[in-house]
């Protein structure tokens, strides 16, 4: 969770110094998915806590992960020419 809130506000930091809408739009699609992915985890651990039931999570996580990467990988590259 403290993943999705630093990633909204690093997007919305970019929102104010860019006014990108394009950037913007993939960065919110990636974040809503990436925290979509997050919240189905945490409900299907809840909901099959046993060891066993672990490979129904694979769907899930995959999103997840598969959308956590290009924002980790985005932000820090599309903010780093208003540093100079």
């Amino acid at each position: 969770m403290t993943g999705a809130i630093v990633q909204a506000v690093l997007g919305a930091r970019y929102w104010a110094l860019s006014k990108n809408v394009v950037a913007c739009t993939v960065i919110g699609a990636c974040w809503l998915s990436g925290l979509g992915g997050a919240f189905i985890s945490a409900v299907w651990v809840a909901r099959f806590p046993s060891y066993e039931d672990r490979g129904k999570l694979t769907i899930p996580v995959t999103i997840y992960l598969s959308q956590s990467l290009p924002r980790t990988k985005l932000l820090p590259r599309s903010t780093s020419h208003f540093a100079r």
